[in-house]
């Protein structure tokens, strides 16, 4: 099957190059960023496309790999071509495959295949081998883009066109707001004095071995200890007041989950103490 990218940034370029690597025909690249286009060519060893319809008209499958606002513009362009029996993909991780509205009448078949990973360059492509594949779309040919992907060697899993939203929710709280969370951690650190950040690296490295193994026994701290005066006394330290309301939204659901690992602990007074600070 010949594959071709409309859209050749970071994921683009890194899902495009995978699939050279594995041996798939990728047979080029269209893009706003000419510049982009051509790099991903060059890469891939395919093609730069000047038009739309010339790219659409060489492919089979035709990976939409823009931001997200403008996937529905793209699919007003192509679905004005011939496109029966071609296969039409987005990337998005929220978006669902109804996007390429009123696909039936033109014939092709419509699917969003979502990498679950962190892409945060164009060298990303090395880091696909690990990663699990979400499938969502035409019940036609899921099963062979299903198939494909798992030629490659990945993981897939066909998600319902209900849930797709709520799935990329949860990619989100565990790949971008890490991002938040050990900033502040390495802001704190540098206000104490304490400016060996690999120690911060290193903590959460630990915490994330353990949480593999048993999330709900992972939970140590002040929190899970019931520590009330610590609690207070970090609260009295932190300066800012958004960073306040975070450590206190975490507190509360740390509570939820020390409540499961220690039955015989009473967190009433702690609970009580939280819920009072976030309402302050």
């Amino acid at each position: 099957m010949k594959i071709g990218f409309v859209g050749a940034g970071k994921l683009g370029n890194s899902l495009g190059e995978y699939f050279f690597y594995k041996n798939l025909t990728v047979i080029g690249y269209i893009s706003k960023n000419k510049k982009n286009s051509r790099e991903a060519a060059y890469r891939t060893k395919s093609r730069y496309f000047e038009n739309l319809s010339d790219l659409v008209a060489e492919c089979d499958i035709i990976f939409i790999t823009v931001p997200d606002a403008e996937i529905k513009n793209i699919w007003e362009q192509i679905k004005s071509f011939n496109i029966k029996d071609k296969i039409i993909c987005h990337c998005s991780g929220a978006m669902v495959s109804s996007v390429f509205y009123d696909i039936e009448s033109t014939g092709a078949f419509s699917y969003s295949v979502h990498p679950f990973m962190s892409i945060n360059n164009k060298d990303s492509y090395r880091k696909f081998e690990n990663a699990i594949f979400t499938v969502e779309g035409s019940k036609e040919k899921i099963q062979y883009i299903e198939n494909l992907l798992k030629k490659l060697g990945n993981r897939v899993q066909v998600i319902d066109t209900k849930n797709k939203v709520i799935y990329h929710a949860s990619a989100v709280f565990s790949s971008n707001f890490l991002v938040p969370i050990m900033y502040i951690a390495i802001e704190l650190a540098k206000v104490s004095g304490f400016n060996n950040i690999e120690a911060i690296f290193s903590i959460a490295e630990v915490t994330l071995e353990n949480i593999k193994k048993d999330i709900v026994k992972a939970v140590t701290g002040p929190v899970e200890r019931n520590d009330i005066e610590t609690i207070k006394s970090h609260l009295d330290f932190i300066e800012n007041n958004d960073y306040k309301k975070i450590y206190l939204l975490m507190s509360k659901k740390l509570i939820d989950i020390c409540r499961v690992k220690n039955i015989e602990i009473d967190y009433t007074e702690l609970e009580n103490f939280i819920i009072k600070e976030n309402e302050k």
